[in-house]
């Protein structure tokens, strides 16, 4: 994971810990929910933290004013190396090395939401830039849009790499078209659900410069 994804995971997520009001237990900085993610690692030094300041109750009871209190005393370079951690571990079958800085964080927005979403994104787009006519590629070497990560994915995005710069930025644009369209599918799917996020979710996504 680049710097430049970590900062921007810190800037979006949250760069100190807290719980939310609906979330039974703490969310730490970078964004990592520990109801969801109990055994993340970074979850031991905020214990440990915590148990030096006399905060020995299970994080979920943690008051408004303990999580203050731990917070404060967190290591700013410990906390961004165990964020770093996590989140390459998660982010593993991104294949985030694939993709440039700013495609990097639009791989990161969507595979946290849905993993399946983002590889279905990246592999319209690689049609999309062969129906364009910028990709030769045979089409039995197209991977279809199945949301897996295969060989035939990733010889696609090996030939859009190669492409020169004016067709990148189009097939930039056009891959955070297809990732704001899935993100409607999935409100659409679940409206009760997902329809509360899917303004922050275009806002990202809108946020992004394609360069």
């Amino acid at each position: 994971m680049t710097n430049e994804l970590l900062n921007y995971i810190l800037k979006v997520e949250g760069d100190y810990l807290h719980r939310n009001s609906t979330e039974a237990d703490i969310t730490s900085p970078g964004g990592v929910y520990r109801a969801v993610h109990p055994d993340a690692n970074i979850w031991s030094y905020i214990d440990s933290v915590g148990a030096s300041l006399d905060k020995d109750k299970d994080s979920s009871m943690w008051s408004a004013s303990d999580i203050h209190d731990v917070n404060d005393a967190l290591d700013e370079t410990q906390i961004g190396l165990l964020v770093k951690d996590f989140y390459n571990d998660y982010l593993f079958g991104a294949h985030l090395d694939l993709f440039d800085p700013m495609l990097q964080i639009a791989m990161f927005n969507l595979y946290t939401n849905s993993q399946t979403g983002a590889w279905k994104s990246v592999q319209q787009t690689i049609i999309d830039m062969k129906k364009m006519g910028y990709l030769t590629m045979p089409d039995s070497d197209i991977s279809k849009v199945d949301g897996g990560y295969g060989d035939k994915t990733k010889r696609g995005l090996q030939a859009v790499d190669a492409l020169p710069d004016d067709q990148v930025t189009i097939y930039k644009i056009t891959m955070i078209s297809n990732m704001k369209t899935y993100y409607a599918k999935l409100v659409a799917g679940n409206p009760d659900k997902f329809l509360v996020y899917l303004v922050g979710w275009m806002n990202r996504m809108d946020n992004l410069e394609v360069a």
